[in-house]
């Protein structure tokens, strides 16, 4: 089945949660547990797009995070993170014509929180230019739980 389809189905629905090999991925892409919560834009792409970058936390949570070139879009996602869960907070943006949305001092730090009464993710981030692609790119350096 169309990973499009399940998508739009898994919305229409409202809160979902689903494992990413529901979704027609590969087992190396498997994340033990990542939860989903309704977002504003039903673009799939941008649903692929979130469920990838909850890989990278996971997969990543020490290392470089790079989030990928899309238009500007609020984004929300619960992620399992070395055993915690924390809902995912950042912007998707698309920097087509060398045009960067967010400045330097603004990419800084993005904040991931939890629900409250929950602790915060704090990531460390910087713009980051692809000099093949000609597109500048969030970079998450490194993340941190601030009490």
């Amino acid at each position: 089945m169309n990973i499009s389809i399940l998508i739009a189905i898994a919305f229409l629905k409202g809160n979902f949660a689903y494992r990413l090999k529901n979704f027609g991925l590969e087992e190396s892409d498997f994340v033990p547990r990542v939860c989903a919560e309704k977002i504003d834009n039903d673009n799939p792409f941008i649903y692929e797009a979130m469920w990838k970058s909850a890989k990278e936390i996971n997969d990543k949570f020490d290392d470089k995070f790079l989030l990928l070139p899309l238009k500007s879009i609020h984004a929300k996602r619960n992620v399992c993170v070395a055993g915690h869960e924390y809902l995912l907070e950042f912007d998707l943006f698309q920097s087509d014509y060398a045009k960067v949305d967010l400045t330097l001092e603004e990419a800084r730090e993005l904040t991931l929180e939890l629900s409250e009464n929950s602790p915060v993710l704090r990531c460390k981030t910087n713009l980051y230019k692809d000099p093949f692609a000609d597109k500048e790119q969030v970079v998450i350096d490194r993340c941190r739980n601030v009490y």
